[in-house]
């Protein structure tokens, strides 16, 4: 995803097999970059309802005891409520971990669509970057013992990085240390991992995390210049260079495939932080 107020827009793919590949100009349902401004401005969308949610049931909150690892997996653009394409990720490390436990972050994920409630993209990332550290922190406050990985997709990459990285996001409105928008320091610290695919924040060559894929340019919500995240090490953003979403690309098919392309590398990286936290618990 791209640009200033353009920088607005991380609509992703649902991910169905039936919903097909459409061609490269279109982005998500339907979306040109016309239909993006169109929303931006506040005129009326010509998208067709989400497909169906796919097979992924999330994983209940952990009520009455805290697992040793807590995932939180924040959904793209469209997605019905759930893991959205952040799953393929989630469901490897719940299956690499056991006894972890993982909620899908709850927020309207929407770019102004009818069928999730007309909100528009800048109030839907904002309400998921709210979202994200309020469930981070009470958590944390919960179970601080408890060790914490982010999976975001898309706007959920977005809002996840938000909330993780701080600094605040002027492309939604978020001013720097807006109360409730950041994820305090001492859950912060129980954050081993976080994993952001194809979201509209991603900058080559700037230090918000590990920048993995192909893209050597930015996305329509790019970090400014010479920004770095705290606790950088513990971040990787995943983005290729034909994503017309995280990059300058026009081929909405890779947007959708970091899970399938990059799933097992993210993988590797979550475990290996894990094994350090654990070893030095």
């Amino acid at each position: 995803m791209h640009l200033s107020s353009l920088l607005l827009l991380s609509i992703s793919l649902a991910t169905t097999a039936s919903a097909g590949v459409p061609s490269k100009r279109q982005i998500g349902f339907g979306f040109d970059r016309a239909n993006i401004l169109r929303l931006l401005q506040g005129g009326p969308s010509t998208l067709p309802p989400p497909p169906p949610p796919n097979n992924l049931t999330p994983a209940p909150n952990p009520n009455t005891s805290c697992p040793p690892l807590q995932i939180f997996g924040a959904r793209e653009t469209t997605a019905p409520p759930g893991f959205g394409t952040a799953g393929t990720t989630i469901n490897l490390i719940l299956a690499s971990n056991p006894g972890a436990a993982a909620t899908a972050i709850e927020y309207p994920a929407c770019g102004g669509q009818a069928f999730c409630g007309g909100i528009d993209y800048a109030s839907s990332a904002k309400a998921g970057t709210l979202a994200v550290a309020k469930a981070v922190n009470d958590f944390n406050a919960a179970c601080p013992a408890s060790m914490i990985v982010l999976v975001g997709y898309s706007q959920g990459g977005q809002v996840s990085d938000n909330a993780f990285c701080g600094g605040g996001d002027a492309n939604i409105g978020l001013a720097e240390g807006e109360v409730g928008s950041e994820i305090n320091e001492a859950a912060r610290e129980r954050v081993v991992a976080a994993i952001f695919m194809g979201s509209p924040r991603f900058t080559a060559n700037v230090g918000v995390g590990a920048n993995v894929g192909s893209c050597t340019a930015q996305g329509f919500a790019p970090r400014p210049a010479g920004f770095v995240c705290p606790g950088l090490d513990k971040v990787q953003s995943y983005c290729d260079a034909a994503d017309p979403f995280c990059c300058d690309g026009d081929d909405q098919a890779v947007h959708q495939g970091y899970g399938e392309e990059f799933g097992e590398a993210a993988l590797s990286f979550v475990n290996g932080k894990i094994a350090a936290a654990s070893a030095g618990q």
